[in-house]
């Protein structure tokens, strides 16, 4: 399992390659990709109500039909506020969510079932990668000692290797956006 600072940047390369925010919408831009590229980990919020909180964990909220579903979702709340979404934003939601699952399925993981079940509900195999660049996050399982387990040498390692390999990406997707926007205006 990656870092939200590991699914984050993955989200912002994600999240150029359809889009390049201008300033007014800068803020409106970082919140997608903030939110869509960390939304499927809500899954932690449902251990409070069982027996840990990694109890859920990378079940279907780590899969293709939960982000085609908050995609609609999303669209028929726009629809329903009198703020539609435009295409740009649907593909930028719908990207931003696929990165987390891509970059879960190249983490380390320890707990089976190993890996995601990317084709829920159509299939309820789970789905990983052959290899696993990216490293894992060590969480205790018990609420009163989940928070504080986060924070180790462990997990710090693993941050520093998703910054290591998903930050260069993060910085291609930002220059060549640069570069679109100068031969644009060239």
């Amino acid at each position: 399992m990656a870092s939200p600072i590991g699914h984050t940047l993955a989200g912002v390369a994600a999240g150029l390659a359809v889009q390049r925010p201008d300033k007014p919408q800068l803020k409106n831009w970082l919140t997608v990709v903030i939110i869509g590229s960390n939304l499927a980990d809500i899954d932690f919020l449902f251990g409070l109500f069982g027996e840990s909180m990694n109890q859920y964990h990378r079940f279907w909220t780590h899969s293709l039909g939960f982000v085609a579903l908050t995609v609609l979702l999303a669209v028929a709340v726009g629809h329903w506020v009198k703020r539609p979404m435009t295409r740009r934003t649907i593909v930028l939601l719908a990207l931003v969510m696929g990165s987390h699952l891509l970059v879960d399925m190249f983490s380390l993981d320890r707990k089976a079932p190993l890996g995601i079940p990317l084709f829920w509900p159509l299939w309820e195999g789970y789905v990983i990668a052959p290899i696993m660049p990216l490293g894992d996050l060590v969480k205790s399982g018990e609420m009163r000692h989940f928070f504080q387990s986060l924070f180790c040498v462990h997990n710090l390692r693993t941050v520093f290797k998703e910054v290591w390999l998903l930050g260069p990406v993060a910085l291609v997707a930002v220059y060549w956006n640069h570069i679109k926007k100068w031969v644009k205006h060239a």
